[in-house]
């Protein structure tokens, strides 16, 4: 059973540097409302001093982000 956790690790693990995202945003910028523009709980998030996305809700709940991407017809 190990080995194979192992072996199934090891093709993930592989793969991985053959997969891109579709969506890049480092926030460098200092938001997320811009270039591209996330839609969602905007008010419930925050760019931090890091340009890290981070969660800034005041009340206990569900918040969510997301952003249009575009999904390419085929991997060439």
């Amino acid at each position: 059973m190990k080995l194979h956790r192992f072996l199934v690790f090891s093709l993930l693990f592989s793969c991985s540097n053959f997969l891109s995202a579709q969506i890049f945003d480092d926030f460098s910028d200092g938001n997320f409302d811009q270039n591209p523009a996330w839609q969602g709980d905007v008010a419930n998030f925050m760019v931090n001093a890091s340009n890290e996305l981070q969660l800034n809700a005041t009340v206990a709940g569900t918040s969510s982000l997301a952003v249009q991407g575009s999904i390419p017809a085929s991997v060439n």
